[in-house]
């Protein structure tokens, strides 16, 4: 909680340099009134907990982008050439709620594993062709 009180201070006076005593506002608080270099073991303790808890973040960002990139089926290239195919065929077209225009274009340009990509776009709420634009394809962002 914070105290107000009213407490005689000395003012310097800009015009002739000599101080004066007036009335002025002073807050009896603890951290307001404590030199700025000065910090209390809670503050220095939440500063290092929220450094602490930015850095687990940032590592759990890099081992989910590892373990996504791990996963993928076949290499981010074909992924970018799929997702631009889908993009320039689904402007023209309506999607046909299945996968034809992606394993159309897996077996054209050479991928084996063709059951694999589908089934792990599936499993990436890719249920579709427009939904393997609309949803995988921002996971490689």
């Amino acid at each position: 909680m914070i105290e107000v009180s009213l407490t005689p201070i000395l003012i310097p006076s800009t015009e002739d340099g000599l101080s004066r005593e007036r009335v002025g506002l002073v807050l009896n608080n603890p951290i307001i009134r404590r030199p700025k270099d000065e910090m209390s073991k809670i503050e220095l303790s939440n500063m290092e907990d929220k450094e602490r808890r930015r850095q687990i973040k940032i590592e759990l960002r890099a081992k989910a982008k590892a373990e996504f990139e791990s996963s993928l089926p076949m290499n981010r290239e074909r992924f970018k050439g799929l997702f631009n195919y889908l993009n320039s065929v689904l402007q023209k077209e309506k999607c046909n709620e299945d996968h034809e225009l992606t394993i159309w274009f897996l077996e054209l340009i050479g991928v084996e594993n063709v059951d694999e990509v589908v089934g792990w776009l599936i499993g990436n709420d890719g249920f579709c062709d427009c939904e393997v634009l609309a949803n995988v394809e921002e996971r490689f962002e």
